[in-house]
């Protein structure tokens, strides 16, 4: 019972502990360790394409390394079957790049004898391997680099046909020399334009001057008079007839010029629209030419490495055993740390609920035995649907309300408010909590719902001014409510259907600034209870927590029962207690005890009342 009440606690105290366990393990915890390096000898002289050779060449290490299949069988055949899961729990090789390649290796293990015997072998097989790993290396780069060049030439032959084709739709050798020789060729029908031009005026000139043009000497211009000028002989008929001829050719030669000119022109355009796809073909040929020349030089890697023995793999420090210990490699921390886990899980729950000091059993207020009506509410998720229980379509509030009032725990509460109803008739049933968040609001609208699906006319009314929740609950518009009626006006005008056959609900209304003064109206709360009997045959009252109620007594007398709602888990012992002095001082015994909020874990022989 304890770990069901306290699960939580416990496995939050347990993983704490197992967490903190391994933590204390890892940073504190000693194991086997042994070390060794490995280094792969590096290209003489630095270049480029040989800095990416050596690179190739230590990635093509790194991954042989990764691969423990050919380890675990070599170290099969020497005497130590590990499989390569093992083998990767207890190896780790890690490059260090920042001068040259150097392989850390690494061996953990619960035993030094094994972890020294690992790590000499590994290092026995990785010198063995170096010699295969290069000569698979060079074969794949010459391969690698003869299918480049032979890719690399292919793209060039495509590229200078691209080329070829683009010049011949052009008609030119090259796009520079085509635009250079239409600016040659637009210089010279410019000047065979103007020249036809002067023709043409001439020829103009002779056929339709009548008089030849005037001059003026300087002192004539000075005086402002012209010198006299003699008419032209008339022209004869052939004379003139040829001079038209001669006009037409020149006119038809300015014409055709002007033709020729604009041409050269378009053609200049059409020319200098396709540079940019000839400047493109000649800069990928000339990228291609030097990917080339690149991989042509890369084929000298493998005299180099030939010569000077770059790449292999040798021994420069270790192995050697650097430290031997505990740690998470043994399975005996893992059980030492599992029973500290739980036995630390245990006392946290013990601690857990010695120190709570909410309402946890109906048994901690000695007077639960001799009320009247006792209940004990199960706690219901806002998602939780009770087997054969459907919200209605129409339903405008809270669905836990209604998941709520169909509740056997919930029910079998309404059937204790009935029963002491029938035993002595009372009309009105108050329900207040000694303080807030133990769910008296829900409890009142769903034991309203639960009284009015009896068969019972009931009428909720929300009296608590501070934090009212029946508007909520049930989904009712904005508008007057209680703390708008006065005596002598019926209660209904101010009530609204809840949807439910039978029940009304009074809510609050306009929250006024003093309760306190409020409920103190002379004959005010009389008058309310009076004329709500009209309306209703059971008044159910949602009060403010008990502990907001210390000088609000006006309503106490005038009820004709009281139910004291507690939450378990969520309301304390002494607030109760102090809750039921503050009734026994107003003359207001509570006629009953009713635990809300029941967890679904907590046992049911615990709750059931003798």
């Amino acid at each position: 019972m304890l770990l069901r009440r306290r699960r939580a606690v416990f496995q939050g105290t347990g993983l704490a502990i197992l967490l903190a366990g391994i933590l204390v393990m890892l940073l504190s915890g000693r194991s086997s360790i042994a070390t060794a390096s490995l280094v792969v000898t590096q290209p003489p002289d630095r270049q480029p394409w040989l800095d990416d050779q050596f690179a190739l060449l230590v990635g093509r290490y790194c991954e042989r390394f990764r691969q423990l299949e050919p380890l675990a069988a070599w170290l099969a055949d020497r005497g130590l079957p590990l499989d390569p899961v093992t083998l990767r729990s207890h190896l780790a090789v890690e490059p260090d790049l920042k001068d040259g390649c150097v392989f850390r290796v690494r061996v953990t293990g619960a035993r030094a004898g094994f972890t020294l015997l690992l790590l000499e072998e590994f290092v026995n097989w990785a010198r063995l391997e170096s010699p295969r790993v290069l000569q698979e290396h060079l074969r794949e780069m010459v391969r690698f680099q003869d299918q480049r060049l032979t890719a690399l030439q292919a793209e060039m032959a495509g590229l200078r046909r691209d080329l070829d084709r683009l010049h011949s739709s052009l008609r030119v050798k090259s796009i520079a020399e085509g635009i250079a020789g239409l600016a040659a060729r637009r210089r010279r029908l410019q000047a065979d334009l103007r020249a036809a031009e002067k023709t043409r005026r001439q020829v103009h000139d002779r056929l339709y001057a009548r008089r030849p043009p005037t001059r003026r000497s300087s002192s004539q211009s000075s005086r402002g008079r012209a010198a006299p000028s003699r008419p032209l002989p008339p022209l004869s008929a052939e004379r003139k007839s040829a001079l038209e001829k001669s006009l037409r050719l020149a006119q038809a030669r300015k014409v055709a010029l002007k033709t020729a000119l604009t041409d050269a022109a378009r053609l200049t355009l059409v020319l200098e629209e396709r540079r940019a796809e000839e400047e493109d073909l000649l800069a990928q040929m000339r990228a291609r030419e030097e990917a080339a020349a690149l991989w042509a030089r890369r084929r000298d890697f493998t005299h180099l490495q030939e010569r000077s023995g770059v790449g292999r793999l040798s021994l420069s420090a270790g192995p050697v055993l650097e430290d031997a210990g505990w740690s998470l490699f043994q399975p005996w921390v893992w059980v030492a740390i599992g029973l500290l886990s739980v036995v630390g899980g245990l006392a946290g729950a013990v601690v857990a609920d010695g120190r709570d000091a909410t309402v946890r059993s109906p048994f901690v207020v000695p007077m639960a035995r001799a009320l009247a009506i006792r209940g004990c509410v199960v706690e219901v998720p806002a998602e939780h649907e009770p087997a054969g229980e459907t919200v209605e379509e129409a339903w405008p509030g809270e669905e836990r309300v209604w998941w709520l009032a169909a509740e056997p725990s919930l029910l079998a509460l309404r059937d204790q408010v009935l029963a002491a109803r029938q035993r002595r008739p009372f009309h009105s049933l108050a329900l207040a909590a000694p303080t807030a968040g133990g769910g008296c609001s829900t409890l009142s609208a769903s034991l309203a719902v639960a009284l009015a699906r009896s068969g019972l006319r009931v009428l909720l009314i929300d009296a608590d001014l501070g934090r009212p929740a029946q508007r909520r609950n049930f989904g009712l518009p904005p508008g007057p409510g209680l703390t708008a009626w006065q005596p002598g006006e019926p209660v209904g005008r101010y009530a609204h259907p809840s949807g439910v056959p039978g029940l009304l609900v009074l809510p609050s209304g306009l929250l006024p600034p003093d309760p306190v003064r409020f409920w103190g109206q002379p004959g005010w709360a009389r008058s309310l209870l009076e004329a709500a009997q009209a309306v209703a045959d059971l008044i159910l009252l949602d009060l403010p927590p008990i502990d907001r109620l210390q000088d609000d007594k006006a309503l106490f007398p005038f009820l004709d029962r009281l139910l004291l709602v507690a939450g378990v888990g969520l309301t304390p012992v002494r607030d109760i207690q102090a809750a039921c002095d503050f009734l026994r001082g107003a003359d207001r015994d509570p006629a009953g005890f009713v635990y809300n909020r029941v967890p679904a874990g907590e046992l049911e022989f615990l709750w059931r009342m003798a």
